[in-house]
């Protein structure tokens, strides 16, 4: 194509482009800014939901297991020591490190105290991916469970089986937490199924 061709009259404004690009200078930017706003509001949608998702889970296992009699306490870092997720201001050392880790909730029942981090996937699988496998290898708490929430089921698993490679199993039948009542469990369940839905992780 001859550079007169490339730098003739932009076909947005109609102005002479004097550019090799397609538009103008000016519709040029433009464009540019617009296809990054568009990128950002889709990345951002996609964040909300997944967080909304991971949000709506764990509220969806701490009234289960509320709803069969268990004490349920939030020990997450969000929950007692947001400043040490801070992005802008990292602590650093072993402790933080602990910190930043600590499952979502613990769980009391007939003196016994379980630790659980819960975990949506709309795959049903965890891991799932190569961050996945790296969390779970790195999680310093291998005594903790790890509830995940899927549509349709909930498993659990304790980290340290998941590093030997065990699977997940359902969630009331696992013998992992006794006392969990198979109904209550599919009625909260069913509750957040309007919800949880295979689109996004």
């Amino acid at each position: 194509m001859a550079r007169s061709e490339l730098t003739g009259k932009c076909p947005k404004c109609s102005r002479p482009k004097g550019t090799d690009y397609e538009y103008c200078a000016e519709c040029h930017d433009k464009q540019k800014r617009e296809a990054a706003v568009k990128t950002f509001e889709t990345k951002t949608a996609r964040l909300t939901d997944a967080n909304l998702k991971g949000r709506l889970a764990e509220a969806l296992v701490e009234e289960i297991f509320k709803a069969c009699d268990y004490e349920v306490h939030r020990i997450g870092a969000e929950h007692i020591a947001e400043s040490i997720l801070s992005r802008k201001n990292p602590r650093l050392g072993e402790a933080a490190l602990l910190l930043r880790r600590l499952p979502d909730f613990f769980v009391i029942k007939d003196d016994e105290t379980r630790l659980i981090e819960v975990k949506y996937r709309s795959s049903g699988k965890y891991p799932d991916c190569e961050e996945d496998k790296q969390d779970i290898e790195k999680h310093p708490y291998d005594e903790a469970f790890i509830v995940l929430v899927s549509p349709g089921r909930i498993d659990s698993n304790q980290i340290k089986a998941l590093k030997k490679g065990l699977h997940f199993r359902t969630l009331y039948h696992s013998g992992d937490f006794p006392g969990l009542d198979q109904k209550i469990v599919l009625k909260y369940l069913s509750i957040a199924q309007s919800f949880i839905n295979k689109k996004n992780r």
